[in-house]
């Protein structure tokens, strides 16, 4: 009759800077299990300290007098049980896997970047995508018309109605534009007790401190259209 060796168990395996499952064999010794480790923990075989807990019971210290020969089969091996890896060097001693300042890196220059053919940027290229579409530019115009043709057509997008400072703004200095909408938008004109507004609700909605500055006024969009997209109006 032939001996079969035990299967192998799935295992837990939790470090300072690694955790994972692995299939640990029974007929391992612990001195070999230690030296099976090290590259998975980053802990020399020589300083780790096993400890093996099964469910919610006490962690069993995995240690023998002759580590070199002790299986791990001596000991209560059960699935997803977790064997936990202490680090006994100083802390001055161990690896601060997760310092990346002195790991060395490597920059590509932009020029040699640039002469690479397997970079996204030579695809880009290749594909005329981007910046690198010779119809780029008519492709802008088209939007600017597109939008300058909506104007024609209805007659006004929004409809400027006055610029204010607002005393709940964070910014002392900053500026709330308010503007009519032709859709409805859920806000109203009145914030902290302070009536900013008189449009139809609920008809108007505030602009970001961060849009300049304009003049009190009502106007049409023709002629506008670049300006008042870069700025945000629609």
């Amino acid at each position: 009759m032939s001996l079969q060796s035990a299967a192998d168990v799935p295992l837990l395996i939790s470090s300072p800077n690694s955790s994972s499952e692995r299939r640990i064999s029974p007929s391992w010794t612990i001195a070999h299990l230690k030296t099976r480790l090290e590259p998975i923990t980053g802990i020399p075989a020589a300083c780790q300290q096993l400890s093996l807990r099964v469910a919610s019971q006490d962690p069993v210290a995995l240690v023998a007098a002759d580590e070199e020969n002790i299986q791990l089969a001596a000991f209560p091996l059960q699935p997803y049980a977790e064997i936990t890896v202490v680090d006994t060097r100083p802390p001055a001693a161990r690896t601060d896997f997760n310092d990346l300042s002195a790991v060395d890196k490597y920059e590509m220059p932009p020029a040699e970047y640039e002469h690479r053919t397997d970079s996204v940027l030579a695809w880009k290229k290749a594909q005329k995508l981007g910046r690198f579409d010779p119809n780029a530019p008519s492709i802008e115009q088209q939007k600017i018309r597109a939008s300058e043709r909506e104007v024609e057509e209805r007659g006004k997008r929004n409809r400027l109605l006055c610029t204010s400072r607002a005393t709940y703004s964070y910014d002392s200095g900053g500026c709330v534009l308010k503007k009519a909408i032709l859709g409805p938008i859920d806000n109203c004109g009145y914030c902290s007790g302070s009536t900013y507004s008189y449009t139809i609700p609920p008809r108007v909605m505030y602009m970001p401190q961060t849009v300049p500055k304009a003049a009190a006024t009502h106007f049409r969009l023709q002629g506008l259209a670049t300006d008042i997209m870069s700025a945000g109006f629609i």
